[in-house]
Order: structure tokens, then C-alpha cells, then sequence
């Protein structure tokens, strides 16, 4: 079963808690390069670098989606928290 890159993360770091959060909605999520253990892997990894993330090819287009509908909500959850603090904030 060929694993399928869904999502490119900001960083491996990144990359590895929408692993979990993946996995905990029952995808088969991996995170590209994380069996790597060499020098050139881990400065990759601090670079920015190995922050895909695969899924089985039969997964690809739900976990994706899953994923898309996830950073919508949260972007919208940040975009009501950035209003309440402009309408609380005091006007000078």
C-alpha cells in the first residue's frame, strides 16, 4: 500500500502533532523521514525540512480534507478571538 503526501507542515515538530491528531481520527498518518536517525536527517528536521506527511493512498483525499476542515476551524476560532480583543480593548 503506497503512502501518499497529504500535507506539508511548517516544521518536522509540527508535522508530528497533526500525526497525532491524524491518528487519534483513525488515519494511518506518518511523518516523512521520521525513521531517519543520522546526522543529515536530523539537520533536515531542524532546517524545516521532512515535515510531510503521508497516508495510505486509500486514505489520502478523506485525511486531507480532515485535515483542511480542521485548520479552517481553528483559523476561524482565531479570527473570533482577535475580535473580542479588539472590542474589549480600551479606547484611549
Amino acid at each position: 500500500m503506497p503512502l501518499i503526501r497529504i500535507h506539508e507542515a511548517k516544521s518536522h515538530h509540527h508535522a508530528i502533532i497533526l500525526q497525532g491528531l491524524l491518528k487519534s481520527a483513525g488515519y494511518d498518518a506518518h511523518v516523512e523521514g521520521s525513521e531517519l536517525m543520522d546526522e543529515f536527517a536530523n539537520a533536515a528536521r531542524l532546517s524545516g525540512g521532512l515535515s510531510g506527511l503521508l497516508v495510505p493512498e486509500e486514505q489520502a483525499k478523506e485525511a486531507q480534507a480532515f485535515l483542511q476542515d480542521w485548520q479552517a476551524e481553528r483559523e476561524d476560532e482565531a479570527a473570533a478571538a482577535r475580535a473580542d480583543a479588539e472590542r474589549t480593548e480600551p479606547n484611549d
